[in-house]
């Protein structure tokens, strides 16, 4: 999923964006910015570029559009049958 997150401190060091409510700290991203795109999945988080947020989203809105979930229908069972005689023993 992407987010537009506002950077809450940016240096020549490190970058800190809050997601959701977290404070993450990433790797400079080296220019002035009130605001990036992080890309987080699970415990990942990225930072992406402005058209690349853009294309990602688009890819999304696609996919969500185009994406229809059939309903799965009940495997039938695939058994042998086996017929078994009984004997006697004389």
């Amino acid at each position: 999923m992407i987010t537009k997150c506002k950077v809450l401190m940016n240096n020549e060091v490190i970058t800190v964006a809050d997601v959701d409510g977290i404070h993450v700290q990433f790797p400079s991203i080296h220019r002035d910015a009130k605001y990036v795109f992080v890309f987080h999945e699970g415990g990942d988080f990225h930072i992406v570029d402005d058209g690349e947020a853009e294309k990602l989203i688009d890819q999304n809105a696609d996919n969500a559009i185009t994406e229809t979930v059939e309903p799965q229908k009940p495997k039938k069972s695939r058994r042998k049958k086996t017929v078994v005689e009984e004997t006697k023993d004389e």
